[in-house]
């Protein structure tokens, strides 16, 4: 059985207040063309299909008109599953309908069992089985059955229960979600048991010891929402979502992955490849599992120059125009209107432009480290340290808006 493992899609997720729904399209085109030409059965999405719980209307018309695609180049079923990013019930709403096609919508857990209401004539797959957490399919063609074990995002409050007596004792907080998380998992593997099937987990999580890309929106209080390796049911795979570089669990006996995410959405991952993952599974063989690269989407970039002259003339060079860049100038005096408004024209992607002054109190490290964050990742980071928490995209949103009318209003002036 050939599966196609991907996750956190991020659909309407701008970058710095651009919009990035053409390069999503682009990724989404190359996706089909991956399940076509591979001959993929099943596409796995592990969670934040979307950026928001309101997403862009355009978003969700891709998503949607998509996955008609994907069951039309070939594939037989789409499983996915709800992240931390995504509304759970309104990602699912139109399960019914896309269970006609193979589709299976995963809003929250415990809700597998709606799928028990029918399954369309014409689809590619039969639905044999399924319980809160699990379903089992047959591929039609084939004869194959396969069982995903499936746990969208697990809050605290979707658990519905007090994981520690002190909210204070972090260690405690992260050992009971941990346990609770794999006691739930464990069920689900126990009640689809079935020798002759391909075991697939699904859950869209941060495993403890996984490495983050800074684009992640935090899902726990420091590690209080984390799981443990060892709480991770045994399968044939587990489809993991969440963290936005590809690796393996580190430490699993068998193989549990994250695909990370199709496009970089910060620029701390600049130096990831991004791709999605292959995997062939046969009952009772060692999984095969396969790094494909993404070629869709514009990279994103840091440059450095010694002075205003080599920007600009780095930034007129059409064959530096297909990635998003940051770039930094080492400068004697502040950039003028004249010249910041030089280099947006010159550059269609040029995000921020950061001057660098010399300062005796600042080392060379510590200039790098700064040239190299994002504005967004500077505010998140002032307000991090100024409230203890992260910012809501809304507010994020407004800085970058206020900042863009403030450029605007430098360059008329």
């Amino acid at each position: 059985m050939r599966l196609l493992h991907t996750a956190d899609w991020h659909l309407g997720k701008p970058l710095e207040g651009n919009s990035r729904l053409t390069e999503q399209q682009q990724f989404l085109e190359e996706l089909t063309d991956i399940i076509e030409e591979r001959q993929i059965d099943v596409l796995i999405i592990a969670g934040d299909v979307f950026d928001s719980v309101n997403p862009p209307a355009e978003a969700e018309k891709l998503f949607y008109r998509y996955l008609q695609r994907f069951i039309g180049a070939g594939c037989k079923a789409v499983v996915a599953i709800a992240g931390n990013h995504d509304q759970p019930e309104r990602m699912a709403a139109a399960w019914g309908l896309a269970q006609e096609l193979g589709v299976f919508l995963i809003g929250l857990p415990n809700q597998c069992e709606k799928f028990r209401q029918g399954m369309g004539e014409d689809a590619p797959v039969k639905l044999l089985d399924c319980g809160e957490n699990w379903l089992k399919l047959r591929l039609i063609s084939s004869g194959e059955d396969v069982v995903f074990t499936a746990l969208p995002y697990l809050s605290e409050a979707r658990l519905n229960e007090v994981l520690s007596a002190s909210l204070d004792d972090e260690q405690e907080m992260q050992a009971n979600y941990s346990a609770r998380l794999g006691e739930l998992w464990r069920q689900a593997v126990a009640e689809s048991q079935d020798g002759e099937a391909v075991q697939i987990g699904m859950g869209h999580l941060y495993a403890l010891g996984g490495v983050g890309s800074g684009s992640e929106r935090q899902i726990q209080v420091g590690g209080a929402l984390s799981v443990n390796k060892e709480d991770l049911p045994k399968l044939d795979y587990i489809a993991l979502g969440h963290l936005h570089g590809m690796q393996k669990v580190r430490g699993g006996a068998y193989p549990s992955y994250y695909s990370g995410s199709p496009l970089g959405y910060s620029f701390r991952e600049t130096k990831q490849e991004k791709g999605v993952l292959l995997v062939d599974a046969v009952k009772g063989q060692n999984t095969q599992v396969t790094f494909l690269p993404l070629t869709s989407g514009y990279p994103l970039t840091t440059a450095d120059f010694a002075d205003y002259n080599a920007a600009l003339a780095w930034c007129e060079n059409s064959e530096n125009h297909n990635q998003w860049v940051n770039i930094s100038i080492v400068m004697q005096t502040p950039l003028t209107g004249l010249e910041i408004k030089a280099l947006r024209q010159a550059h269609p992607r040029l995000l921020e432009i950061r001057p660098v002054y010399a300062n005796e109190s600042q080392t060379i490290e510590e200039k790098v480290l700064l040239s190299n964050l994002s504005l967004t990742e500077k505010f998140c980071g002032f307000v991090q340290a100024q409230e203890g928490c992260q910012p809501e995209q809304e507010l994020v949103d407004l800085f970058l808006s206020l900042v863009e009318e403030g450029e605007m209003q430098e360059v008329t002036e």
